[in-house]
């Protein structure tokens, strides 16, 4: 054992020590406190440096929270301030707009320029992305549609049909659309929205419709499958206050199933063709109307078809009524009927003319039948004055007259001598005579063609003319 081993009951040896403290300082009066406090001075100098730059740091982070409070908005677009998730401040002008930062506020922007969406494909035959602009003729037509893959709808007489439309629409009330709408990235989830309200407005509109109207009608007839899909799609976005106004609404395709495109085709050309036809008797109609009677063509039907009636139960005193106002008409006077004034010079056309002329011939007649009355009552005093005077004098002149006529040739031959006659016309004559046959001919072709000139005065496409307007 060394000597260093402790032995039990001895108290334990103890190591010299290695370091020894003391004061460094001669004085023997200085404490220990006065000598701690620099120590202390120094540290509360470093505390007080640090909190003041924790202070500063603070400031600018607030500051920088404050400032990325700033965004610009640009031009097509309008800002919507938010403070804890309440609007604060709508359709702010495009520029530098400051809102609370997030978690506190937020600055929404808002496009308001149009938009256009194309729903060509939910009411489309199946086909491939980037056909749907295919003709007809160039789909895939098949015996049969197929419900699953085919898109179609039903028309008011249970019929299918196929279409493609267009909806252009805008952002007009940004408070609407922020607090119900906000559209996420992309605003795929607006366009949804629009799309399924048109797509249900277009439904229910095709389905007050028959296939045939669906195919004839414009944009611009009342009632047309446009306007009343625009007007039900305006109304269900308005009732879910979405803030957003349809501009227009379009169909840009629409056809029949393309498994009877065909037969809608011939339908189509027939009725095509009746429409046609329909023009033309429209335009013959109107044509035989005015080159008849012009514009008193109408009343003067009317009174016909009441004057029939008239005749049929036996009724003398409206005939005669009916009779008298025709007759006023026909003779272009001013007449009211049942409350309507008809001016005069109504009547044009044929009638006016038939009645024209039958007025000169009257005319015409009476003033012959007037002079042959003078005549004969100055050949009666003759008569009664000197009877062979007068009886010869009219047989010379009868004779006269006889032999001036242009078929007449005249022989002299002297009293009581024999003559042969070989008769033989005069070529003279003979060729006069066909001159006059042509010259006849001439006047009776220029008359017809004056005739047919009066006629086509009362000839129009449009409607029946008045007297004033020819």
């Amino acid at each position: 054992m060394s000597d260093d081993t402790p032995t039990p009951g001895s108290t334990p040896h103890q190591r010299p020590s290695s370091v020894t403290l003391r004061e460094r300082s001669g004085a023997p009066d200085t404490d220990f406190a006065s000598r701690m406090d620099p120590a202390n001075q120094s540290l509360a100098d470093a505390l007080r440096i640090t909190y003041r730059l924790v202070q500063l740091g603070m400031v600018a982070l607030l500051g920088l929270f404050l400032l990325s409070g700033f965004k610009t908005v640009s031009e097509g677009e309008r800002g919507v301030r938010l403070l804890f998730g309440r609007q604060q401040a709508a359709d702010l002008a495009p520029g530098a707009q400051w809102a609370w930062p997030s978690p506190i506020g937020e600055l929404v922007k808002v496009q308001t320029g149009a938009v256009t969406e194309q729903v060509n494909r939910a009411f489309f035959p199946n086909v491939q992305v980037g056909d749907e602009n295919r003709p007809i003729d160039r789909l895939n037509q098949t015996d049969r549609l197929d419900p699953a893959s085919d898109g179609s709808i039903v028309t008011a007489d249970l019929n299918l049909a196929h279409m493609q439309w267009s909806v252009t629409y805008q952002r007009s009330d940004l408070s609407k659309y922020v607090e119900n709408v906000r559209p996420g990235e992309g605003g795929s989830e607006e366009l949804r929205l629009v799309r399924l309200v048109v797509e249900r407005a277009i439904v229910r509109a095709t389905a007050q419709t028959s296939i045939d109207d669906l195919l004839k009608q414009t944009r611009t007839d009342l009632g047309s499958v446009e306007s009343v899909a625009m007007r039900l799609a305006q109304e269900m976005l308005d009732d879910f206050e979405t803030g957003l106004r349809i501009d227009q609404l379009t169909m840009s395709r629409k056809f029949p199933p393309v498994t009877l495109a065909d037969e809608f085709a011939k339908v189509a050309n027939q009725t095509q063709k009746a429409g046609q036809a329909r023009e033309v008797a429209d335009r013959q109609r109107s044509e035989v109307l005015n080159a008849v009677a012009g514009a008193a063509s109408g009343v003067l039907i009317e009174q016909i078809d009441q004057f029939e009636e008239a005749t049929e139960i036996g009724d003398a005193d409206a005939q005669a009524e009916i009779l008298a106002r025709m007759d006023a008409l026909f003779e272009r006077r001013a007449i009211e009927i049942d409350g309507t004034l008809y001016e005069a010079g109504l009547a044009t056309g044929e009638v006016a003319e038939m009645l024209d002329q039958a007025a000169s011939r009257r005319a015409a007649i009476v003033n012959r039948a007037q002079a042959d009355l003078a005549v004969f009552e100055a050949k009666l005093a003759q008569f009664h004055a000197n009877p062979s005077l007068m009886m010869s004098r009219d047989w010379a002149m009868a004779y006269a007259e006889f032999l001036a006529k242009p078929f007449v040739q005249t022989w002299l031959l002297p009293p009581g001598s024999p003559a042969e006659i070989l008769l033989n016309e005069d070529p003279d004559f003979i060729a006069q005579r066909e001159k006059d046959a042509k010259q006849r001919e001439a006047l009776d072709a220029a008359e017809r063609r004056m005739q047919d000139m009066r006629r086509e005065r009362f000839r129009t496409d449009v409607g029946i003319q008045r007297g004033e307007e020819l």
